[in-house]
């Protein structure tokens, strides 16, 4: 095969095995995992080699994702940091905030909370400063950052976020959205570990 082809056909492939792995239709997880990776790595190499960045973000963000999946936090923190890179380079905001806040995910797996608030707060900043307009992913990373502050047990800070997470996605997306119940339960088990039980009730 042409090059050119031979990366769509191992990006194809990697996406075939990591889609079998999200939706558990792997009869060996560990095997169909490792060849997904080993396909995004070629297509990545390929593409880096031919210097085709064009949704290079995409792969490496898949890649990331199954070293997460695996543990292997450095080696996803370069491939989402590389990813980041591409994304700013193209002015995308939207996926540049999707990827400071799986770098703040991993730093807050490691007990890293300093690092993942600052990502947070930057991936805030980026909407706040008009670059993006998505709203959804303004309340969610407001409510990963919440949950950051309870994990370091800033109680005030997090139930602020936590609330401000709710009051945005209640006035955008009404009572019955599923983002809705997630912020109601995140504020009811914070209540409840504070023996705020009536306020806890309520959510």
């Amino acid at each position: 095969f042409p090059v050119t082809i031979l990366w769509v056909l191992c990006e194809m492939v990697g996406q075939i095995y990591a889609e079998r792995l999200k939706n558990t239709n792997s009869q060996d997880y560990k095997t169909e995992q490792d060849l997904a990776i080993q396909y995004f790595q070629k297509s990545i190499a390929i593409r880096r080699e031919l210097n085709l960045r064009t949704g290079l973000d995409i792969s490496l963000a898949n890649l990331g994702s199954l070293y997460e999946a695996q543990g292997e936090y450095e080696q996803a923190k370069q491939l989402y940091s590389e990813g980041l890179d591409i994304l700013q380079e193209q002015g995308n905001y939207t996926d540049a905030i999707a990827r400071l806040n799986d770098l703040a995910r991993i730093h807050h797996a490691q007990g890293e909370y300093e690092e993942a608030l600052k990502l947070y707060q930057q991936a805030l900043k980026i909407y706040e400063d008009g670059k993006d307009t998505d709203i959804a992913n303004y309340a969610r990373t407001i409510n990963l950052l919440a949950g950051t502050y309870h994990a370091q047990e800033k109680y005030a800070e997090a139930e602020k976020s936590y609330q401000k997470s709710l009051n945005i996605r209640l006035k955008e997306f009404g009572e019955s959205h599923p983002d809705v119940a997630v912020s109601l339960n995140n504020l009811g088990l914070l209540y409840a570990e504070h023996g705020k039980f009536s306020e806890a009730e309520s959510y």
